[in-house]
């Protein structure tokens, strides 16, 4: 019989108690009680603590009782709470856990919503497969190839960042097949750039370049970005190419970001030249660009210096909001 929500407010506020206790037999046995609980708000409580506490000698336990929320999923652990609990603590403390990490990397678990079905295992999905990456599991690629695919966003966009964490040709070319696929999600493509430029930032500008042109705004400006997060010597001479060959305030302005990022000495002195000669609304996209090197007073003087000779309202009012700020 289910539990009623005083009882499992009662049992929560005692494990929150044990917060302030050390960590005894006592705290351990009352940990255990609570990860075999028929709550699975209770058995989330009980996962998180255990996680602050490091207890790894608690991992059977909580392998038990992620096995047994995934008996009739949707009804004994709704909004996948235990279960996403149990995987996280399971993973943040290291634990090789490699079947139970497949079984939640692949679980789907659809429950009512006022609309179609909503798939509450997205998240799950997502700390399983970093858990198979770090198990060194052997079917750690297949996974990420699925999630690359999933159905939820969140878990593409996840397995985007993962596969970094998996590193290897292998997920350099699931990564760039995900970036040629497309996605509905511009988001997603971006993030799949910037894991290539981590883990191959020579050999991805010229892939990268085949979408600087791209029709799709978001894609366009991702891949110019993670161009200039490489922080490779061609990728700035391709941006500073672009930026001579481009015609109109908007088109150069799109390339200050990448250049920015590129955080070259060569990249800072190419943006500053530039802001001695453009007009006003791009030099104050170039003095946005710049901010992330405020705290660098070298950078600073010198941008303060090209601002106070150029004596532009705009610019000395652009310049004290964005080099001002902490």
């Amino acid at each position: 019989m289910a539990k009623s929500a005083k009882s499992i407010d009662a049992a929560n506020a005692k494990l929150e108690a044990l917060r302030s206790r050390p960590c005894d037999a006592e705290t351990i046995e009352l940990l255990t009680e609570a990860l075999a609980d028929s709550s699975n708000l209770v058995v989330a409580k009980a996962a998180t603590l255990i996680r602050g506490f490091k207890l790894p000698a608690l991992h059977p336990q909580m392998v038990a009782a992620f096995d047994r929320f995934m008996l009739d999923a949707a009804k004994t652990d709704r909004g996948c709470i235990a279960k996403q609990a149990l995987a996280e603590t399971l993973y943040e403390m290291g634990a090789r856990e490699g079947d139970l990490f497949l079984v939640g990397a692949r679980h789907v678990q659809p429950e009512k919503s006022w609309g179609p079905p909503v798939d509450s295992a997205a998240q799950l999905r997502g700390i399983c497969l970093l858990g198979l990456i770090r198990a060194g599991h052997p079917r750690q690629l297949e996974v990420l190839a699925e999630h690359l695919m999933d159905k939820e966003p969140p878990v593409r966009l996840m397995a985007a960042r993962a596969a970094a964490y998996a590193g290897g040709d292998s997920a350099t070319l699931l990564l760039r097949m995900k970036a040629l696929a497309g996605d509905v999600e511009p988001e997603i493509v971006g993030e799949c750039f910037a894991q290539l430029v981590k883990l191959q930032p020579a050999r991805s500008i010229e892939f990268l370049r085949r979408f600087i042109d791209s029709p799709d705004d978001a894609i366009r400006q991702a891949s110019l970005q993670a161009i200039g997060e490489s922080r490779q010597p061609e990728a700035l001479v391709l941006l500073t190419d672009r930026w001579a060959s481009a015609f109109g305030t908007d088109a150069r302005a799109a390339l200050v970001p990448a250049i920015a990022a590129h955080r070259s000495n060569e990249a800072i002195q190419f943006l500053i030249g530039r802001l001695q000669q453009s007009g006003s609304d791009l030099c104050v996209t170039i003095i946005e660009g710049l901010q992330m090197y405020r705290r660098d007073a070298a950078i600073r003087d010198r941008v303060k210096a090209v601002i106070d000779q150029r004596a532009d309202a705009n610019l000395s009012e652009a310049f004290v909001r964005r080099f001002s700020q902490g």
